[in-house]
């Protein structure tokens, strides 16, 4: 007998649908009967799609009605403020059916170890945190559920998860032999669905809902910082928009712009910067004040591209065009959610960026995503290596140990040989020491870095910053970048501050009416992969894409159409071929000022060989290998970087003469993309 969804939720089909009018999405008709059979699922829908729902309410039905122990479900996301927001919306109708849920993240440490919710969120980060220090409070685990799965897949913290995942599953399976942990991701854009099952599920089926929603957007040329109040203002007026949300790829351009559209937009004082050098307080006080105000407008980097529910916004803005199609589909998704079309206003400096934003919409609109596969990073071995060690009651670990945690896919690639040569880089570092033939036990280094809880990320470390502290609350706001000058007043948060004192860690400030942008901690731009910088390449009507050269300011550019990886290797050539100094990489160029001789002939797959010999350290870096990275063995950094090139493509893909440069057609701009 085939139950419907509705009849299977009998506890909470009010608590969660009713609020929606009763009605079920596309998404939610499909996913509720396999997650209420226990299967593995990578659930996919476009954003809003009702994916939460989908999978929180028939897991929490089974939990209820089999009284499952708590934890016994976690959700695991990529940030805090995602956190904090499913916090939000799933406390209501778990309090509705008289069971829990918690947070826990650096921002919001609770010892939920003490009194387990029956629903867990929290970030990789704190999971490993928890798995580490407290492993027998998921014995009793019976789902994981892996939001926006797609934003961790290629990163080092996606190979965390997938560890994380496999040793959730040792220590049920370890409890309970026969029971299996349910895993279930979900993803609104995939650009690669089987690399998620191979990477997060065991055994794996997908839901996939395709559709989109409808897209208008504007295309405006601005050229100046005067421009852009005018441009939004305009497009504000002609929608008659109220919420307006601006996305950026800089900390810096956030502040900066949040300044110019205080003064341009109607909204009085409500226009905010969000980004990831505010404290948390700050972030959440601008999530609520938008989400609550008649009429605001934030400006943003990626820290509100996920599914925060921020309400319903009118526009869209992206002053910057977007790194690849999966950010400009996260980024235009935020809009209309609940009205239907998204409005967008894309904007361009030179031709490049206009033809990369047709490109990104044509590409969103057909589906095409391009994945950019990486290898799994061995520094995250290294991690789980130190985790693991702390996780068991006895005072040491060996490599066969590690070896069985690992997820099934992962054993032939780290044989206990390999793993053993990774555990001596962490002897050689002063974390691990030998105790026995196999054994290692922890250095006084590691139980300092365990007592302050800096052994569980794998995000690369950000440069040094000065905290910003209010002068009379004393609340932390944010922090700026160290620089030999401190600054007397700037903005932060879309806010004046003045500086009215300071010591070699933190400044104090008052409120101020000063628009000046914060110096800010800038991140390295994102990875372009080979993929969708050879079909960019074809969109502007090469056929093949290939490497050609041309002018760029003083000096010269090599647009060679074959990603950042590439663009590594090609500039280290240059350099130590003496035919110029790089002084800018790119995703789909290398720019440099020619010294003597300009290169001809591109290099051979044995000068590539020896390049990334050379280089590897740089080239394994621009993956994000986390703070283990700077301690990988020299061997392993050259293996990875090799495999990650992909050099037998990369020596086809070269196989031409660049000459000197010329007209070639392509749009003005092109070596800044």
């Amino acid at each position: 007998m085939i139950v419907s969804p509705r009849g299977s939720l009998k506890r909470c089909w009010q608590a969660f649908f009713s609020p929606f009018g009763g009605r079920l999405l596309p998404v939610q008709e499909a996913a509720i009967p396999l997650v209420f059979e226990g299967r593995d699922l990578l659930v996919s829908s476009p954003t809003a799609g009702g994916k939460t729902e989908a999978v929180t309410a028939p897991l929490l039905e089974r939990a209820l009605a089999e009284s499952w122990s708590s934890p016994s479900i976690v959700y695991v996301c990529p940030t805090r403020p995602l956190v904090n927001d499913l916090y939000r919306r799933l406390s209501l109708p778990m309090t509705s059916l008289g069971t829990t849920c918690d947070r826990r993240t650096g921002d919001h440490p609770r010892p939920v170890q003490r009194c387990p919710p029956l629903l867990l969120i929290t970030t990789p980060e704190s999971l490993d945190s928890l798995l580490c220090r407290h492993p027998r409070i998921f014995e009793e685990l019976r789902a994981v559920v892996l939001d926006e799965a797609h934003l961790l897949t290629a990163s080092a913290r996606g190979d965390q998860c997938a560890i994380l995942l496999s040793r959730l599953r040792h220590l049920v399976s370890r409890r309970s032999p026969k029971r299996r942990l349910q895993t279930v991701a979900l993803t609104a854009t995939p650009a690669s669905p089987d690399q998620l099952l191979d990477r997060f599920l065991v055994q794996g089926e997908i839901v996939s809902i395709p559709g989109s929603r409808p897209l208008e957007t504007r295309l405006e040329r601005w050229t100046a910082d005067s421009d852009l109040g005018g441009l939004v203002a305009r497009e504000v007026n002609r929608l008659t928009a109220r919420k307006v949300l601006v996305f950026v790829n800089r900390r810096q351009d956030a502040e900066t712009l949040a300044g110019i559209l205080g003064s341009a937009l109607p909204f009085g004082g409500q226009v905010f910067a969000h980004h990831g050098s505010l404290c948390r307080s700050f972030r959440e006080s601008v999530e609520e004040r938008f989400l609550t105000a008649r009429y605001a407008a934030v400006v943003a980097t990626s820290t509100l591209e996920l599914g925060i529910d921020i309400g319903d916004v009118d526009l869209v803005v992206l002053p910057f065009p977007p790194a690849d199609v999966t950010a400009f589909l996260q980024r235009i998704g935020r809009g209309n959610r609940r009205s239907g079309t998204c409005q967008v206003l894309a904007l361009y400096r030179t031709p490049a960026q206009r033809e990369w934003l047709r490109f990104l919409i044509d590409s969103a609109r057909s589906g095409r995503l391009y994945p950019d596969p990486s290898p799994f990073r061995p520094s995250v071995v290294m991690q789980q290596i130190l985790s693991l060690l702390y996780q068991g009651k006895g005072a040491w670990i060996s490599a066969a140990v590690v070896h069985d945690r690992l997820p099934d896919s992962l054993r032939p690639v780290f044989p206990v040989a390999r793993i053993e040569r990774l555990a001596q880089a962490l002897v050689d570092s002063g974390y691990l020491s030998w105790t026995g033939k196999a054994r290692l036990s922890s250095t006084a280094e590691a139980d300092r870095l365990h007592r302050l809880g800096q052994i569980h990320s794998n995000i690369d470390q950000a440069p040094p910053v000065l905290e910003v502290i209010d002068e009379f609350t004393k609340e932390r706001l944010g922090s700026i970048a160290r620089s030999d000058v401190s600054p007397t007043n700037f903005s932060l948060g879309g806010r004046g501050m003045r500086v009215i004192r300071s010591d070699p860690e933190r400044i104090y400030v008052r409120g101020d009416a000063s628009n000046i942008p914060a110096p800010l901690a800038a991140r390295p731009p994102p990875r372009l992969g080979l993929e969708i910088a050879q079909a960019f390449g074809g969109s502007l009507g090469r056929e093949i894409p290939s490497p050609v050269m041309v002018t760029a300011g003083e000096g010269l550019a090599l647009v060679h159409f074959a990603g950042t990886l590439a663009s590594h290797v090609l500039g280290a050539w240059l350099e130590h071929r003496g035919l110029g100094r790089v002084s800018a990489i790119r995703g789909l160029a290398v720019r440099f000022t020619p010294s003597g001789a300009r290169p001809v002939r591109l290099p051979s797959r044995s000068e590539l060989e020896k390049i990334v010999v050379l280089e590897a350290a740089t080239i394994s870096r621009a993956l994000g290998l986390g703070p283990m990275g700077a301690r990988l063995p020299v061997e392993e950094t050259l293996a990875l970087a090799t495999e990650a090139l992909d050099l037998g493509r990369l020596e086809t893909l070269l196989r031409s003469e660049v000459g000197e440069p010329q007209p070639t057609g392509l749009p003005d701009g092109l070596p800044y993309l």
